[in-house]
């Protein structure tokens, strides 16, 4: 990646980071009502979400109302180092133990995952994103990597309709333009609050 990606990627999780809990707090909320709304969140059985690490939009609440709903809810687990995928997806329910992986992130320490392709809906966290999908992660292309499926490299036609690649964002996060890369993954929608 280049430096002026990084410089950006740094900028925004600053900016990010410095939301307020308030602001926080009802972005997690407006989530809630804005998703569980659409249609593709309706039709979905096998939702992966994430826990918020470094100041992203707040899932938990989406978490509590699918359970409620009757979705099986899923979180992204990592795979031993140099397995494809490099992500697997674990059910989470209520009470579940969590451990922080090798980043810090918590994950579940179940040992029965499920493939990515198997997932109806995938709630995707960025650090910046643009109106024609593309995406800038935290820079280990996990996502990419793991649903490379999804994409044809040479045109970017889009080879399986699911999961659906939802990503979310604060407004703060949405960029002009960015020029992706030959293996990036594009989201099929935003959301952001």
């Amino acid at each position: 990646m280049s430096t002026s990606v990084d410089t950006l990627r740094q900028s925004i999780r600053r900016r990010r980071r410095q939301l307020g809990i308030g602001a926080r707090c009802r972005a997690a909320k407006r989530l809630v009502l804005e998703i569980t709304a659409t249609d593709i969140y309706q039709r979905s059985q096998h939702i992966a979400l994430y826990l918020p690490n470094d100041g992203e939009l707040d899932c938990r609440p989406l978490i509590k109302r699918a359970w409620r709903d009757g979705k099986d809810c899923y979180l992204p687990v990592l795979a031993p180092k140099n397995t494809c995928p490099p992500m697997l997806f674990s059910r989470y329910s209520p009470g579940d133990l969590l451990v922080k992986n090798r980043y810090g992130i918590l994950e579940m320490t179940k040992s029965e995952r499920l493939i990515p392709s198997a997932l109806d809906l995938v709630l995707v966290p960025l650090v910046g994103f643009d109106s024609e999908g593309n995406r800038i992660g935290m820079g280990g292309g996990y996502y990419d990597r793991s649903f490379a499926f999804k994409a044809d490299y040479g045109n970017k036609k889009v080879r399986k309709n699911y999961p659906c690649l939802l990503g979310l964002a604060y407004r703060l996060q949405k960029i002009n333009r960015i020029k992706p890369q030959p293996w990036d993954v594009r989201l099929d929608q935003v959301l952001m609050v």
